[in-house]
């Protein structure tokens, strides 16, 4: 009997042991910790994670030369600093050059009175020495009436043709100043309609002072 006990009681110890090394739950088991270990070392090392960070760091410096290359062509120099990095600027002097210009040209440029007042006082000019010609006309056929060489008719006739033909040099002469005092006005953009009243002033005067010569010589020959 106290075999049989004994050996009861050896069976109990046993299970009493296996059972309390099967229901440990605080240690983890090896497979857990290998898993945990893994899991450890991919936290610590990802591979993609540095691969990324390097490529970061390589462009950085780039984009950041190429950043300063176009911040430095931006900027501006300073008052008194060097120029040379400033683009020239041509359309601006074209500008300028062109408002001086223009400046110059107007302080240069006569304005229509005097224009008129020039070429008025040449027609002026004509105008005396055509009519001074008429006086030497009057004065000839006075001289042939003296001679009487000649019939007064004949004497009429020949200074009245001297006296149309004296008009029409002086005409002509007319022409040539009004025309060219008709250019400049247009040149510097005048109105020219003051060359038309002129011409018809100047024709109305030399065809005045004719007839006035001729009554002249009509007086002295009799008619």
């Amino acid at each position: 009997m106290k075999k049989g006990n004994g050996i009861g009681i050896l069976l109990l110890s046993m299970m009493l042991v296996i059972t309390g090394c099967s229901s440990d739950g605080d240690k983890p088991s090896l497979s857990l910790q290998k898993a945990e270990g893994m899991g450890a070392t991919e936290k610590h090392n990802p591979p993609e994670t540095r691969g990324a960070v390097k490529e970061v760091v390589e462009l950085k410096p780039k984009e950041t030369e190429t950043s300063r290359k176009v911040e430095s062509s931006n900027q501006v120099p300073a008052m008194g600093g060097s120029t040379e990095a400033q683009p020239p600027a041509t359309s601006i002097n074209k500008v300028a050059l062109q408002t001086s210009g223009a400046i110059q040209a107007a302080s240069n440029q006569p304005t229509e009175e005097q224009i008129k007042a020039k070429y008025t006082k040449e027609l002026v000019a004509l105008q005396g020495y055509y009519k001074s010609q008429l006086q030497v006309l009057y004065q000839g056929a006075l001289a042939d009436i003296k001679a009487n060489a000649q019939s007064k008719t004949a004497i009429y006739n020949k200074y009245a043709q001297r006296g149309t033909t004296l008009e029409e040099e002086s005409q002509a002469k007319v022409n040539q100043v009004l025309q060219a005092m008709k250019n400049e006005l247009k040149t510097h953009h005048y109105p020219v309609d003051t060359v038309d009243s002129l011409r018809s002033s100047y024709y109305a005067e030399l065809n005045k002072s004719k007839s006035q010569a001729m009554s002249q010589v009509k007086q002295a020959l009799g008619f």
